[in-house]
């Protein structure tokens, strides 16, 4: 199964739990053939494929690299940076990191009462610290 396909899964998973209130985004590398590639992820997954550029390079900002995850609370700060190959899909610690993130609290409370974000905003420069 491909990597978005299980993305895909794993977000149906939490919804159906009551988890609706997470936000999933995939940002498409601009290397290569790789925005050549975006309407296909798009048809794989139920929410937002950014195309990232090489003026933005958002990839470069989050010092990430593909299949990376790079999860936060929903105070938009980051809980964890996962790289390949703890970030397989088929390691368990990605989905209960995300589990944490929600119900946890890891970062502690926010300092003043969290702002609804929308996916973009997690593609706006927060630091990042890896695993």
């Amino acid at each position: 199964m491909h990597l978005n396909s299980r993305f895909e899964r794993l977000r149906s998973t939490l919804v159906e739990e009551g988890l609706d209130d997470i936000s999933f985004g995939v940002v498409n590398s601009h290397l290569r053939n790789a925005p050549l590639e975006i309407g296909e992820i798009e048809g794989r997954v139920n929410f937002p494929v950014y195309q990232d550029t090489a003026q933005d390079d958002i990839w470069s900002l989050l010092d990430a690299r593909k299949d990376d995850f790079i999860i936060y609370d929903r105070c938009g700060r980051l809980v964890r940076h996962v790289r390949m190959p703890q970030a397989h899909m088929d390691n368990p610690d990605v989905e209960n990191i995300i589990r944490a993130a929600y119900y946890q609290s890891p970062c502690g409370p926010c300092a003043t009462p969290p702002v609804p974000m929308d996916e973009a905003d997690l593609l706006s420069g927060y630091p990042v610290r890896s695993l």
